[in-house]
């Protein structure tokens, strides 16, 4: 799945073209990176997950959504999945993260 720290470009043909802008730091156990299409951002990443855990997380982000959150939904790939080979897609959303205190 993952070279030398390095995003393979067959992970990203399961939801199409995709231009790599680098590696994000963070993601606790996962690898994530940045990448770009049409204009737009996102972020892939590595997940240990299966589809039917990551379809579980979908009612809790509309729920989170309609309270006024913003929540990056994953996006499914091609084929259906919301993880193709371990890796998930979704929105990138800028920003920083505050530690509660």
């Amino acid at each position: 799945m993952r070279c030398c720290g390095l995003l393979e470009p067959q992970i990203l043909q399961a939801w199409g073209r995709f231009e790599v802008l680098g590696q994000l730091s963070g993601g606790h156990r996962n690898a994530c990176f940045k990448v770009a299409k049409n204009g737009r951002l996102f972020v892939v990443k590595t997940t240990r997950r299966s589809n039917a855990a990551l379809a579980w997380l979908g009612p809790v982000q509309e729920f989170a959504q309609k309270a006024g959150f913003r929540v990056p939904r994953l996006i499914r790939s091609k084929g259906g999945n919301l993880s193709e080979n371990g890796w998930t897609l979704e929105p990138f959303f800028a920003g920083r993260f505050r530690a509660a205190i």
